[in-house]
């Protein structure tokens, strides 16, 4: 009840749809029974699918985000071995990683797709060292899965490989990959979908403008504007949370081609007006998270005090990460204050008839991911609704108690949430 039906809802809700129908159905992403691939290309749910269908209950699907997230630990455990890092280098990488404050607070978050690219990524790297092809192609094509955008780490990770002079057949096979797989899921958006999310960097948009390729030309045209963008006050801070557990070993640049580690921090993260791209309590860090990792561990294999650095790296890491996770300790602390109040709202949900029309306030919509038929409430047409829930905790919950009220005839209040019926 302090996660929303953006996007906690949505995902449990499909989840459902998917253990039932295979499809990634919801009716609470638009108000309407639709796809979730309408939105955004992310087959890689289904990887997921075989444990719930197991469970079937969203606490697991939490629990496995984090193991998801905490499994690139073993790729980046590859990485050092590699670079001929030793054991005790090796296992303060793993404290970085683990603690890592970027990775952890966002995590409080909800799940999201976003969760897989930190592992799948780091494999590519791994198998880009390698030189393993069959590594590559896989590791890309799991990362296509994740979204639409995610083919720009794959581009990143190929071009950093074509020009370190080093791997040019892993590089030009990866780029290759990259960009035909980030044409076509953008295609598909597009074709299918309901169209890639460029709104997100419409201020390099012009007043007739639209489409991507219109924010390229853009920026192309005016990167002095482009770079002005790049820095405001909350975004050095987000860029301080990013790169102080490494110490900003992470841009220390031997090769230009190490530039190519660090676009996907200033294409996903910086160069947007969408703030939630650029606060370390949102999902959009992960795959830029990754990317430094990878640069970092490259770069500390070089240093002649490389322990001394990982050791400072570390602590740096655990404190930030205490610093960004405190505040979430409320979250717990309300759930226990709330137990009466929970127990109430989740037996009076366990009683509803499954099959009725329920449109629901945005922090009570979780709670209903087991219905078929459930809506988002705000501002909604409601002349099919057969129970309303109001969340009877918000400021707006007289105003809207005493708006439904006109229609529908009893009202009934069951812990956090109360209940206007209409059958």
């Amino acid at each position: 009840y302090e996660s929303s039906c953006f996007d906690m809802g949505i995902f449990l809700q499909m989840f459902e749809y998917m253990s039932k129908t295979g499809k990634q159905y919801t009716t609470v992403e638009r108000n309407v029974l639709m796809s979730h691939f309408n939105v955004h290309f992310s087959p890689c749910w289904y990887l997921l699918l075989p444990i719930y269908m197991i469970f079937r209950n969203s606490v697991v699907l939490v629990i496995l985000q984090v193991l998801i997230i905490a499994s690139g630990v073993l790729p980046l455990i590859k990485i050092c071995r590699l670079y001929k890092l030793g054991r005790t280098d090796t296992v303060l990488c793993s404290i970085i990683y683990l603690f890592y404050p970027a990775f952890c607070s966002s995590q409080f978050f909800d799940i999201h797709e976003n969760m897989f690219l930190p592992a799948f990524i780091l494999w590519l790297y791994y198998f880009m060292c390698k030189k393993n092809h069959i590594g590559e192609v896989a590791a890309c094509l799991l990362i296509l899965s994740v979204k639409e955008d995610a083919g720009v780490y794959i581009i990143c990770l190929g071009l950093y490989s074509l020009f370190s002079k080093k791997k040019k057949t892993s590089g030009l096979l990866i780029t290759i990959i990259g960009i035909l797989g980030f044409i076509g899921t953008n295609l598909y958006i597009n074709i299918f979908g309901e169209g890639v999310k460029v709104n997100r960097y419409d201020i390099y948009l012009a007043e007739n403008d639209s489409g991507l390729i219109a924010v390229i030309l853009n920026v192309i045209k005016n990167p002095a504007y482009f770079v002005s963008n790049l820095i405001t006050v909350d975004k050095l801070l987000f860029l301080l949370l990013m790169t102080v557990p490494f110490i900003f070993v992470c841009f220390k640049i031997n090769k230009a081609s190490d530039l190519f580690l660090l676009v996907p921090l200033i294409i996903v993260n910086l160069s947007t007006d969408y703030t939630y791209q650029y606060n370390v309590d949102y999902q959009y860090v992960f795959g830029s998270g990754a990317m430094l990792f990878c640069a970092f561990v490259k770069e500390v294999s070089t240093l002649k005090q490389k322990r001394k650095v990982l050791l400072i790296s570390a602590m740096s890491a655990v404190i930030l990460f205490s610093v960004t996770v405190s505040d979430k300790i409320q979250l717990y602390t309300e759930r226990y204050k709330n137990t009466a109040l929970i127990t109430q709202t989740n037996e009076f949900i366990d009683t509803i008839d499954k099959t009725v029309c329920i449109y629901a306030d945005t922090y009570i919509i979780p709670s209903l991911y087991k219905f078929d038929n459930v809506y988002l409430l705000d501002n909604a047409d409601v002349s099919k609704a057969e129970i309303i829930l109001l969340d009877n905790r918000k400021n707006d919950y007289q105003g809207k108690l005493e708006k439904y009220k006109k229609t529908f005839s009893i009202c009934e209040v069951h812990g956090m949430v109360t209940v206007l019926l209409n059958y």
